[in-house]
């Protein structure tokens, strides 16, 4: 039986055929994936963290090793999760894109009410940095960040919009420095537009790189201490 499982969680209005290539990735590197879906524009952050954690139990029990790759609103409902859990750290987590310190452009898009209905209770949630550190925990080791940096790109309407709200470098939605938390282990930039992110193959390449490290030093770790 495989000892490591990814749980790969999309962003907000995404479904989980945005992560595909991301998938196959894991599964050609050895992994088994689960790749979840959720209703991330109908359920508010608290509820899709009490769905994650209902999967997350799951095959915890079925695997020595539980890892995370997210996108955008995912690393937030991952941290949400272990606030609400009291989790204080994860087996290995790649956030790709996440607005830890909230998004400014979410906070300037929301003045519209038509926006809001369309991005739901989550979306809403990511426009307040004081909101955000309230409700989630900041992961103490083990994570990797991914930011982007193409601010402007055809297949990402929101950044035809977000030039003048995001500062420089930003991936046309969420700036590279809201994306960053305190404890990072590793922490790179790519050339990619918030959207397609996790279809970038730098990123995808990246982190699997990181969790494959990861899952040899847990196999290293249970050595020493069952010896």
């Amino acid at each position: 039986m495989n000892s490591n499982c990814v749980i790969l969680i999309h962003g907000l209005g995404r479904l989980k055929s945005s992560m595909t290539k991301l998938e196959k990735a894991f599964i050609n590197a050895d992994f088994d994936v689960v790749n979840w879906s959720y209703s991330s524009t109908k359920l508010n952050i608290t509820d899709i963290a009490h769905k994650l954690h209902d999967v997350v139990k799951i095959h915890s029990e079925t695997y020595n090793n539980v890892f995370f790759v997210t996108h955008s609103l995912g690393g937030i409902v991952v941290r949400r999760m272990m606030a609400i859990f009291n989790i204080n750290n994860l087996d290995g987590i790649v956030m790709i894109a996440p607005p830890n310190n909230a998004s400014a452009f979410a906070k300037w898009i929301l003045k519209y009410p038509i926006i809001k209905t369309i991005m739901g209770p989550a979306g809403q949630e990511l426009m307040g940095q004081k909101h955000i550190e309230k409700i989630c925990a900041v992961p103490k080791s083990d994570v990797m960040v991914i930011a982007g940096t193409k601010s402007l790109s055809i297949n990402n309407p929101n950044s035809w919009l977000s030039q003048s709200v995001l500062k420089k470098p930003h991936d046309g939605t969420v700036s590279v420095e809201e994306t960053k938390l305190p404890n990072m282990e590793k922490f790179i930039t790519v050339k990619a537009s918030h959207t397609f992110i996790a279809s970038n193959q730098d990123a995808i390449e990246e982190a699997v790189e990181f969790l494959k490290n990861k899952s040899i030093m847990c196999v290293t770790m249970d050595y020493v201490h069952v010896t």
